[in-house]
């Protein structure tokens, strides 16, 4: 290659390597990696009652409108409600049964999640998470407000 064909690569190249890639990391550092304080904090919201229980071990034909409903409800009392969507992990007997109930509780919650989302809830008004439940059996999701 010619001398001056290298030296037309090397000036960008010089640019670049001062450069940071923009990525999730540049927008919201917090969202990346979020510490275990704030990951408890979400997980195990302290003495609150859930505003609604979904079960996915017995299908609900009229969730949609138990979550509009409730969304509703909520909405009136406090226009900048905050959602938080726990689903609840049984124990598991091993690392392949922890893994797939935890995989099986992710996908429940995000069902929720974008059922949320379908009613007109705002991204910003909803977070998501799980915690391991004792006495849970079967598939379920709890719906908190704050």
């Amino acid at each position: 290659m010619p001398r001056r064909h290298r030296a037309a690569w090397a000036v960008p190249l010089l640019l670049l390597s001062g450069c940071t890639l923009l990525d999730q990391r540049s927008i919201a550092p917090a969202a990346v990696a979020p510490t275990g304080a704030e990951m408890a904090e979400l997980a195990v919201p302290p003495n609150r009652v859930a505003l609604i229980r979904v079960r996915f071990d017995q299908p609900d034909p009229a969730l949609k409108d138990t979550l509009r409903q409730a969304v509703e409800a909520a909405r009136a009392r406090k226009p900048d409600v905050v959602f938080d969507v726990v689903a609840l992990l049984p124990p598991g007997r091993s690392a392949t049964a922890d893994r797939d109930a935890a995989l099986q509780a992710g996908r429940d919650g995000l069902a929720v999640l974008q059922a949320l989302r379908e009613l007109g809830v705002p991204a910003a008004a909803l977070s998501l998470g799980a915690r391991v439940e004792p006495g849970a059996s079967g598939r379920v999701v709890l719906v908190f407000v704050r």
